[in-house]
């Protein structure tokens, strides 16, 4: 049966990523007791003990949402990009919404600048709400230039009048999907052994098996056996199954 949640506790668990339920590798359902989200929350620093408690992180998240001018990350793919918008929140009046403008700079690992822009004013808000007694407003503002695939700062600065808010956003760009070997794509079986690396043992290693040994490994099983790929472990996860 599936347990009892309140319906605060409930928004509170799925806000903060908490899993209800799960299948394990025979199909059999697994649910999340409460007391089980409660101890979770705890342990994440999240108030939880009460109704009041709940209602109150509730408040909180909701509250810190619109009150950063960025959220924290943004995972975007290459296919995605287009479409893609990034959200800053600002604080500020009705009569002063048109006049918002929005500074970036966007910079790679290395610190290096790749691009900057500015976008506004006459933003289209996408979004508004009031926090204690602020109304503040979310725009949805274009992706700069596709950059290559990798971990991005987006640095931002919005002006509002005299008023100037700072925030960042760490942008990711993926690829659309995980790497496919060609033959897989076009329907070709492969075959190789799966090995533990740490069972690689030679005269030439500590007793465990070692990167340089792995790749020796991997010329023999192509070169000798034909083999067409090799399955290591633990480097990877291999597929559940009954024992």
């Amino acid at each position: 049966s599936t347990p009892y949640y309140s319906d605060l506790l409930l928004r509170l668990s799925a806000r903060c990523g908490i899993a209800l339920e799960y299948h394990d590798i025979w199909g059999q359902a697994h649910h999340t007791t409460s007391d089980t989200a409660v101890a979770l929350l705890t342990a994440m620093g999240v108030a939880a003990e009460t109704e009041e408690a709940i209602a109150a992180s509730l408040d909180a998240l909701e509250h810190a949402r619109w009150t950063r001018v960025c959220e924290p990350v943004q995972v975007v793919s290459t296919q995605e990009w287009d479409q893609a918008t990034w959200l800053v929140h600002v604080p500020v009046v009705q009569e002063d919404q048109d006049d918002v403008e929005v500074r970036w700079s966007l910079r790679d690992e290395a610190g290096l600048e790749l691009q900057q822009g500015v976008q506004g004013p006459h933003l289209v808000p996408v979004e508004e709400s009031r926090v204690g007694g602020q109304r503040y407003v979310c725009y949805g503002l274009r992706m700069p230039s596709l950059p290559m695939l990798g971990y991005y700062r987006l640095s931002v600065v919005v002006v509002v009048g005299a008023v100037r808010l700072q925030g960042s956003l760490a942008l990711i760009v993926t690829p659309p999907q995980c790497y496919i070997p060609e033959p897989f794509t076009s329907g070709v079986r492969l075959w190789g052994p799966a090995v533990q690396l740490y069972s690689l043992r030679s005269d030439l290693n500590w007793g465990v098996g070692d990167f340089t040994y792995l790749q020796k490994v991997c010329e023999w099983a192509a070169q000798s056996l034909g083999a067409g790929m090799v399955g290591v472990n633990p480097l990877h996860a291999l597929r559940n199954s009954r024992p």
